[in-house]
């Protein structure tokens, strides 16, 4: 989301190992690019994403996994249009109030 948030490329390493993870990761992570009509290049073992500022909204699959729905709601932040996901029970594996929490943050 931060490189999503950034004017210009930025530039991730290491992005084979999101692979084995509680969901493929990076391949979550792109599909949600996708959906935000972010531009994103990957070659070898890193991502380069190209950030406007802002994401487009759309329906967002978190394939039960944490990260992902905190990710998605962060995307909420930088986006004008609302973003749907299908699924936030993952969020309890590490952090069970993170929607409470990220509503009164968002509510000011």
């Amino acid at each position: 989301m931060l490189a999503c948030s950034a004017h210009g490329p930025s530039t991730l390493l290491g992005i084979n190992r999101l692979k084995n993870k509680e969901s493929d990761r990076l391949a979550a992570m792109c599909e949600a690019l996708d959906t935000w009509g972010v531009q994103y290049h990957i070659h070898n073992d890193e991502i380069t994403i190209f950030g406007s500022g802002k994401v487009k909204g759309g329906s967002l699959r978190t394939h039960n996994d944490h990260r992902i729905v905190m990710a998605a709601c962060v995307s909420t932040l930088i986006s004008q249009d609302p973003q749907i996901l299908d699924d936030t029970s993952a969020i309890a594996k590490s952090y069970p109030q993170f929607l409470t929490d990220f509503a009164a943050l968002t509510e000011h």
